[in-house]
């Protein structure tokens, strides 16, 4: 690791064998998504983003990546195979800030910007790992909800987590 080219954000595996990382040129451009072994040998390049990498997780079973990557469109999140670097892309259609597993689910929880006038959609979305099903859990305005939000996988600062088929979003 390190030479010639800069290591930075790494994340290591749930079960702490292995770590990703993004490498960099000196130039400062991103040369992609590695991954190696937790005492740093087996370093191998597992994606290359189309845009701008802004951000990437471990699946909680540690056999995928959600990777969120801007570009000229809209923000895109892919989905990687740790073991062979295989993808496929999930197109919420909307400003994506931050995904994130969803823990002990295949699901992701999108945070979305997306200021579309009356139509503004800001807020949690869940989406299935195959791009299925992207649905607003039932949120509403409120205090720290973090028991809810550990009920249901979700932990939302300034949103408590209503039971499944209750409530609605709010901003």
């Amino acid at each position: 690791l390190g030479g010639s080219t800069r290591d930075i954000d790494p994340w290591f595996t749930n079960d702490g064998r292995r770590f990703a990382f993004v490498r960099e040129s000196q130039a400062g451009s991103e040369g992609g998504l590695f991954v190696a072994n937790a005492d740093g040998s087996g370093v191998r390049l597992l994606h290359v983003p189309d845009g701008s990498l802004e951000g990437f997780q471990w699946s909680p079973d540690g056999e995928r990546f959600a990777i969120l990557q801007s570009g000229d469109a809209d923000d895109l999140i892919t989905i990687v195979n740790a073991g062979d670097g295989t993808t496929s892309s999930i197109d919420v259609d909307m400003a994506v800030r931050s995904v994130t597993w969803r823990p002990g689910t295949d699901q992701l929880v999108v945070s979305t910007d997306d200021p579309g006038g009356i139509t503004s959609r800001h807020g949690f979305y869940l989406v299935d790992s195959d791009g299925r099903g992207l649905v607003l859990p039932p949120v509403r305005a409120a205090g720290l909800g973090v028991d809810a939000g550990r009920r249901h996988g979700l932990l939302a600062v300034r949103q408590d987590i209503d039971s499944p088929g209750q409530g609605s979003a709010s901003e």
